[in-house]
Parts: C-alpha cells; structure tokens; sequence
C-alpha cells in the first residue's frame, strides 16, 4: 500500500519536472488566471533553456494579465514575443497585443498591431472596426473616414460602420453629415438602442430638443435598463420645460444606477429649479461623498444651504470654492451675505472689499 502510494507520489513529482507549468496550466484551464500567473512564474525560471516553452509560457502569462484586467502587467510580456519567432505561427499576439495597447491608451501602438494582425486575417471587420476606434481616439480622422470608405465598401450593411462614421462627423463638427450617417444606420438596424441614443446626442448637439427626445424614447424601449438613456432624455425634457417629465426620467435612472454622478447632479440642479431644496441637498451630498472635490457640487449645494437657513454650512462650501477661485466674486458675493446674516460683519466686509 505504501510502496504504491510513494509509486504514485513519483510519478506525479516526475511528471512535474518534466513539465513545470503543468499545475499552472489547470490553474489556467479553471479560469483561476491570478493563481495561474503566479505559477507561470515559478515555472518560467525552470525552462530558461527551452526556447518553445519559455515563449509560450510568456504568452500565457501576458494572457493571464490580460483577462484579468491588468493590462499594463500583460503587456511587456506580449511585447517580448516579438522578439522571437512565436508570432509566425501565433498571430494572434499582434491581436492581443492590439487590444492591450487600446485599454492602455497607446492608440498609435495598438493601431500598428492590430495592422500586424490584419496582414493574417485581413477579413475579420472586428480587426477593421477596433483599428478605427484607435484611430478616432488618436484624433487621426481623415484616417479613420479612408478606413471607414474600405469597410463600408466591403461591408455595406454594417450598420455599426456607419454609426462609427457618424461619430467622426461630430467630431469634425458636422453635424449634418453625421445625422445622415446615423440614418443610414438605423435603416439597416433599427433595433440597435445605441445607435438611436447616438443620435439623440447629434439632435442634442444642435439643440433639437423634440428630436433628441424621440430618439431616446426608442432608445429606453430598446435598451429599458441603460440608466444614460433615461439621463440623456431628462435633459431633452428639461429644455422642453417638461420638468415632471424630467424628474420621473432621473429618479428611474438611480433605480437602475444607484451610484451614477451625472443622476445625482441633475437631479439635484432640477430639484433646486423646482424648489425642493432639501432633497436637492441630498442629491449633491452624495454627488461629494463621490467626488468630495467637485466644485460645482460644493457651490450649488452651497446655494442651497444658504437657501434654507443652514449658513454656516453655506460658508463651509462656499470657502471651498473660493480657495480654489480666490477671485470668484459670485462666490464672495454669497460668502458676504451669508455673513452678515450671522453678525459677521468683519469677515462681510472683506468679501466685499474683494468683490
């Protein structure tokens, strides 16, 4: 019994050997990618002379990073492949490696790689698509419009090409142009929500209100749980004076994103406009327990702390303000009032004197 048991433990040890990143591996088969990495590690150091095996295991580690989110760990490992011989028979590193430079923000890079990884698989759109993403966060639009004229050309029912199209017109400011290509989206896949809140922020940019609002109707009925949408026509609706309308559009908004800044904001400037003020106090406190800096929250809260009687804590906010703005004399005009409120008068007279 024991003679087979130390026969068994043997040969698992033996095989070990001969395979150092075998345990890393089945870490990696489980999806347990952090455990995997560190096990690529230990067994990168014991095939130092194995040229195949020390490449793959690179890989491996590179992809470990990668799917766990850690982009900028990932990619001095992708990077070191090309080096070797392993991308001729794995192109897929340049794709990798593509992707890695675009959640790190080096869009020049990733645009190079993903032209490597296209010289291997020169019909896959996703390859085509992501290299314009690339080039439109660069802000290479003349080069993102030629790429877009060749995969329109070669797909001239991507629908998603078009909105992308639409997307370089805004940034050229054209507006005109972009609604046109975000109508020939939609006439390919009306079905697709984002391409109808794409255009509502078109409508949004020309202030078309009405417009901007029937977009993202479509837009909440195809896509019911994307708290932006709701957002977005909120706005539509308060620049149409709808402000029950407005108000039901945010609070479904932080039903569905509790935490959403941009919710909590509006809401709160929306309420102040209504005059509900303490609520709208509400909003901006938990706007700052987000962003405990954000001086536009300070100010409007300031306002309306002021507003009902807390002057104190009107200063507090206002004080804020102003040590960032020392010249802000909308700041210093309240900061003054609030002031002499309290008896102040000194610390009153100062702002004045500076306003």
């Amino acid at each position: 019994m024991l003679s087979a048991l130390f026969i068994f433990m043997s040969s698992d040890i033996y095989a070990q050997r001969r395979n150092p990143a075998k345990n890393a591996d089945l870490a990696f088969g489980r999806k347990q990618y952090t455990e995997a990495a560190d096990r690529y590690k230990k067994a990168y150091r014991k095939v130092r002379r194995n040229k195949e095996e020390r490449n793959r295991i690179s890989f491996q580690m590179a992809e470990c990073y990668r799917l766990i989110g850690l982009t900028k760990r990932a990619e001095p490992y992708y990077k070191r492949l090309l080096k070797t011989e392993y991308p001729n028979t794995h192109p897929e590193v340049y794709l990798y490696l593509a992707e890695t430079y675009k959640m790190n923000e080096k869009y020049k890079d990733a645009i190079e790689d993903y032209s490597r990884a296209l010289k291997y698989d020169p019909e896959n759109r996703g390859l085509w698509h992501n290299r314009v993403l690339c080039h439109i966060q660069n802000k290479s639009y003349d080069q993102a419009q030629l790429e877009l004229d060749t995969m329109l050309t070669r797909w001239s029912r991507y629908a998603r090409g078009y909105a992308m199209r639409a997307e370089v017109y805004l940034m050229q400011k054209d507006t005109t142009k972009a609604l046109s290509s975000l109508d020939k989206s939609i006439e390919i896949d009306p079905y697709d929500g984002g391409i109808w809140a794409e255009r509502a922020m078109v409508s949004m940019a020309r202030k078309q209100w009405k417009e901007s609002e029937d977009d993202l109707n479509h837009a909440v009925r195809l896509m019911p749980k994307h708290a932006g949408n709701y957002i977005n026509r909120a706005l539509a609706r308060v620049n149409q004076n709808n402000l029950r309308g407005a108000m039901a559009d945010y609070d479904m908004a932080l039903d569905l994103d509790p935490h959403n800044f941009l919710g909590h904001y509006n809401r709160g400037l929306l309420r102040a406009q209504v005059g509900d003020d303490n609520r709208g106090i509400q909003d901006f406190n938990f706007v700052l327990e987000l962003e405990p800096n954000n001086l536009m929250a300070l100010f409007n809260r300031a306002l309306l702390l002021e507003q009902t009687g807390n002057l104190r804590g009107a200063i507090r906010d206002y004080s804020k303000v102003i040590a960032e703005f020392p010249n802000f004399w909308f700041g210093l005009q309240h900061r003054a009032s609030c002031y002499r409120k309290l008896g102040m008068t000194r610390q009153a007279e100062l702002d004045e004197f500076r306003v």
